[in-house]
């Protein structure tokens, strides 16, 4: 591993929110490291950039990795753009939260609390949030085209109801997706997007009501949005307590929703999902049939297969493991774990360890400790072991090296404040 230090640091006399925190360049146990000036953070890796740089999402920052090699460079973030984006915090807190986000066009879309807000950042143009050239003079309005991230839409007021969102994706047809929840008027799921091209946005809520959407992938190389979901009492139209979470296939061509699956009978949850090239999607999620453990944490998991034109279930396969998440945590996007297809067209996950508490202050927490990195197969559901981590991390790909965030908002910022690499790791073709 190479790990880059985020030490925790607490703002001092004569720092000014709105001016750049110092960079400095360290070694971590002989091997170059980078790290942020003011407060401790944690960063989530989403993916790579079109720069060959690798895009993520801190607690504080948003931070683009240039080959991790170089400085990474600072954008300081205000409480008041946080709570926007999906932060809600109070004045001196950290934030709580990580708005799902997607890299479309060279710009990264980020979307959240109130309102399912969504801004774009341009990650080339200087960062203008909260930024006055002036002390006495305004900042630039978000929603302003000059103003960078901007504000492009409220996701809710476009159809799709949600206040929040918890996943997000990428359409072949160039528009940004994202899948969240109602909050106050009803706990349904809503779907939303957003197209750059002509900068309107959409959504639906009705197909949701009384399931709320948890992850987004994309298949059929992106022609295909599945949307996984968990039931949920329907506040809004009064329809039946579903009996378990389905699989919705959005089909992007037509607009519409083509076939509603459920892939595993009686489980209150489809759970993660990963798509590729073809028209079938791997799932994980826990075993219902489980009745020797009785905290939903410490149950099986069941890893899954569907063909999506057919809506046939490929296969069902139980693993002695629990799962790398809850049905509660997960959807904040802080637990550190992963499941996405990688360059090989393997699916990059977690299994194997358990769920502890990670920290003597939060014995609460839970997070998903001493797991194995595997790749799985997705036409037969074969496991390969990598090898074991301390802890899970979300993932982004750049090359043949695997870069891993800190892992959960419980672990320790003395851990939680890594940023990881493995080298080599991953295939060069599949």
């Amino acid at each position: 591993f190479d790990r880059l230090h985020h030490p925790a640091q607490p703002v001092g006399a004569g720092h000014h929110p709105l001016r750049r925190p110092v960079i400095a360049e360290r070694s971590v146990g002989g091997r170059p490291g980078v790290r942020l000036g003011g407060e401790g953070i944690e960063i989530a890796p989403s993916g790579s950039m079109v720069d060959g740089q690798v895009g993520g999402n801190t607690k504080q920052v948003p931070a683009r990795v240039p080959d991790l090699r170089g400085r990474l460079p600072p954008h300081q973030f205000e409480k008041g753009f946080l709570h926007q984006i999906g932060y809600r915090v109070r004045a001196g807190d950290p934030p709580r939260e990580k708005p799902p986000e997607i890299v479309a066009g060279g710009k990264v879309y980020l979307s959240g609390y109130p309102s399912a807000a969504l801004y774009a950042y341009d990650p080339s143009r200087p960062w203008t949030a909260f930024v006055a050239e002036k002390p006495w003079l305004k900042p630039l309005p978000e929603d302003q085209p000059a103003s960078n991230p901007r504000r492009v839409a409220y996701l809710s007021h476009a159809g799709s109801g949600a206040h929040k969102m918890w996943a997000a994706a990428l359409g072949a047809d160039g528009k940004v997706y994202f899948g969240g929840r109602w909050y106050r008027n009803g706990e349904g799921g809503g779907l939303g997007w957003y197209d750059p091209k002509t900068q309107q946005a959409g959504g639906i809520s009705e197909p949701f009501s009384n399931q709320q959407i948890c992850f987004l992938t994309t298949a059929d190389r992106g022609r295909t949005l599945v949307i996984s979901t968990r039931p949920v009492r329907d506040a809004v139209l009064n329809k039946p307590m579903a009996k378990a979470g389905k699989l919705f296939v959005f089909d992007l061509a037509e607009g519409k929703i083509a076939r509603e699956i459920e892939p595993v009978a009686d489980a209150l949850f489809a759970g993660a999902i990963a798509g590729g090239a073809d028209a079938r999607v791997l799932g994980l999620t826990y075993d219902p049939t489980d009745t020797a453990h009785g905290a939903l944490h410490e149950k099986r998991s069941v890893l899954y297969s569907v063909d999506l034109a057919s809506g046939k279930i490929l296969f069902v396969k139980k693993l002695p493991f629990p799962v790398g998440f809850l049905t509660n945590e997960n959807f904040d996007r802080m637990d550190g774990f992963d499941f996405q297809t990688g360059p090989d067209g393997k699916v990059w996950t977690y299994t194997g360890g358990a769920m502890e508490a990670v920290n003597p202050e939060k014995s609460w927490g839970l997070a998903y400790a001493h797991p194995a990195l595997v790749r799985i197969d997705p036409r037969d559901g074969s496991v390969d072991v990598l090898g074991k981590v301390d802890r899970a991390g979300a993932m982004a790909f750049r090359g043949t090296d695997l870069y891993l965030s800190g892992g959960s908002k419980y672990d320790p910022l003395e851990k939680g404040q890594y940023l990881r690499r493995i080298r080599g790791i991953v295939p060069t073709a599949p």
